[in-house]
């Protein structure tokens, strides 16, 4: 495991939006996280390629009352 100390404006940029996109993507499956942080978000790099996945789902809803 390799853990940067710092992302350059244009990964961040990409690492956002690849955030932003799976939680619209979870929010049209009618889950909801219930517990986003920097903690829950695993990042996964090779070369200029990157990974994204959101982790600990324990808080998560799913249709606004069921627990997941």
């Amino acid at each position: 495991m390799v853990i940067e100390d710092y992302f350059t404006e244009t990964k961040a940029a990409k690492v956002s939006i690849d955030i932003l996109k799976a939680i619209h993507y979870m929010h049209q499956q009618n889950i909801i996280h219930r517990d986003m942080k920097a903690d829950n978000i695993m990042i996964k790099s090779e070369g200029d390629k990157s990974w994204i996945k959101i982790i600990d789902f324990g808080l998560g809803i799913q249709n606004g009352d069921k627990k997941l």
